[in-house]
């Protein structure tokens, strides 16, 4: 079977690697095909949260590859989107469901699909729920493309390349946070001790915070701090290392560090990180 080279192109860009065409040898493709293998074995780790989020979503995409991918990484935080590969589809689902982020690929196959199923978004957002979130995505780097989905009102233009599915966690993450301001909560308990409750480990931002404190803590002299994570149900996976940095700085403190209940989503980072016979666990 031969492969135009439109779709070696997209091949490459899914992989996250560089299209050049003295790659092009039968190797590197096959190191490609590895790569988009390793990528979809990474959203099969673990199974879904057995608390669900409330949270609804629809995917626009006419690539069975990235619908399979999508589906699989919201699976895992206990969402089950609801797919539509034309723009047909799409408006028949906006019919019988409110959601809170409609994910639309701008190619469905042709832009002005995109575009037009855009344009049926915000009149759905204005009549029927304006916290609607629309987030526009595609394989092309076109800053025509991009700038004229974001003039339409949608609210994130992602682009199809490394770690593309990162920036829409990142993205969910931090809206629903806008939307529950508390990240954690704490109280001292006996012995000296800090037990947090965390609640949201969805972004950047609310991990830092939540570092940020812990330092604060661990600087006051506490003997022990508690982390329940029993509510925590987006998280990335690429954000493991942050367990790490926690308990190397409560150690360098002589502070001990436990994690209480952890959620499907955070036991299952742990085990992705062959960390879940290092840092103690405390399951009640």
């Amino acid at each position: 079977m031969e492969i135009s080279k439109e779709q070696l192109i997209k091949l490459f860009e899914l992989a996250g690697m560089e299209y050049k065409e003295l790659y092009i040898t039968p190797e590197f493709i096959s190191k490609a095909l590895i790569e988009i293998e390793r990528k979809i074995n990474f959203f099969e780790l673990g199974p879904s949260s057995k608390q669900r989020v409330q949270t609804k979503i629809m995917i626009a995409d006419d690539l069975e590859l990235s619908l399979y991918q999508l589906t699989k990484l919201f699976n895992k935080i206990g969402i089950n989107p609801l797919i539509a590969r034309n723009v047909e589809e799409a408006n028949d689902l906006l019919k019988k469901h409110t959601f809170d982020y409609v994910l639309t690929d701008i190619y469905l196959p042709d832009c002005e699909d995109g575009f037009r199923l855009i344009k049926s978004l915000l009149n759905y957002k204005q009549k029927q729920n304006e916290n609607l979130k629309i987030v526009a995505i595609s394989g092309s780097h076109d800053k025509q493309i991009i700038a004229k989905a974001l003039e339409m009102g949608a609210d994130k233009f992602i682009v199809k390349s490394k770690n593309w599915h990162n920036e829409i966690l990142n993205f969910i993450g931090e809206t629903i946070e806008r939307n529950q301001q508390e990240i954690f909560s704490k109280n001292i308990i006996e012995n000296n001790s800090i037990y947090y409750t965390v609640y949201n480990m969805a972004s950047t931002y609310s991990i830092n915070e939540l570092v940020k404190d812990i330092n604060l803590t661990v600087l006051s002299k506490y003997n022990e701090i508690f982390l329940d994570l029993s509510k925590v149900f987006l998280f990335d996976n690429e954000n493991v290392n942050i367990f790490v940095d926690i308990f190397k700085l409560c150690s360098q403190n002589n502070v001990k560090c436990s994690i209480i209940n952890p959620s499907d989503v955070i036991t299952n980072a742990l085990n992705f990180a062959y960390l879940n016979d290092v840092i103690p666990v405390i399951k009640k």
